[in-house]
């Protein structure tokens, strides 16, 4: 048997509307000087809409074999071959299975999530989006390894090659212990627009201080520093003519 992946668990929605809106306000008050003055005010609201988002989220214990090139012991050459084998802990790593938000999307709201404020009850809301798993249980197992293998590489970049430079990084791992679970994420989908144009943000369900978005930059204000830098590097030039 091969069958669909099924939700076990869903995040509680700890947070209203009237927060989601708020939380937009204030991360718009938060972004860098280079953003219109007058997003916050101009900016209006044109869609708010409830989501559950699945991923996988795993714990497990890796042995993990590796092969790399680094320009540690290279002597005369470039790059030099290393190996080792390492054992690695895999704590709460998600591997997001969503079709409406973007893996720059949940990674960024992940962090505020509690895996203790939920149930395995599915919510019940009719203006909400509750997705499903739309994947067979032996291409979530690929999904997940592969998770694993690139997470696996990062922390043997980090911390088990020797050097300062990397190439040709090769891991094997076998993963023991696996422990998976099959969530949905409560977050908030908010479409505002600006001058014409639609932008979208996505707000945390259970911590509306996490909030991933676009906006729009001021052109005005990069013209602006630009000017200036040339106006600056000329005031330079000139005084070392003198």
């Amino acid at each position: 048997e091969d069958p669909m992946e099924q939700t076990h668990w869903w995040g509680t929605l700890g947070v209203d509307r009237t927060h989601a809106d708020a939380a937009l306000s204030q991360w718009f008050g938060g972004l860098s000087f280079l953003r219109p003055s007058d997003l916050g005010t101009s900016a209006t609201i044109e869609g708010l809409t409830a989501l559950w988002w699945v991923a996988w989220v795993f714990d497990a214990t890796a042995s993990v074999s590796w092969t790399a090139d680094s320009n540690a012991g290279s002597l005369r050459s470039a790059w030099a071959p290393h190996s080792g084998q390492v054992e690695l802990e895999f704590d709460r790593i998600v591997v997001g299975a969503s079709r409406g938000l973007s893996v720059a999307e949940t990674s960024g709201l992940m962090p505020g999530y509690s895996l203790s404020e939920g149930s395995s009850q599915a919510p019940e809301s009719e203006d909400a989006i509750v997705e499903q798993f739309d994947v067979q249980r032996s291409e979530a197992r690929g999904r997940i390894l592969d998770v694993a293998s690139a997470v696996a590489a990062s922390r043997i970049e980090a911390g088990h090659i020797p050097g300062s430079r990397f190439r040709n990084v090769n891991v094997e791992l076998t993963l023991r212990g696996l422990r998976t679970r099959r969530c949905a994420f409560p977050a908030y989908v908010l479409a505002y627009r600006y001058r014409g144009t639609l932008y979208r943000a996505v707000i945390n369900g259970q911590d509306a201080s996490y909030v991933i978005g676009k906006a729009p930059y001021s052109f005005w204000k990069i013209g602006g520093l630009v000017l200036g830098g040339i106006g600056l590097l000329a005031a330079i030039a000139a005084v070392l003519g003198n």
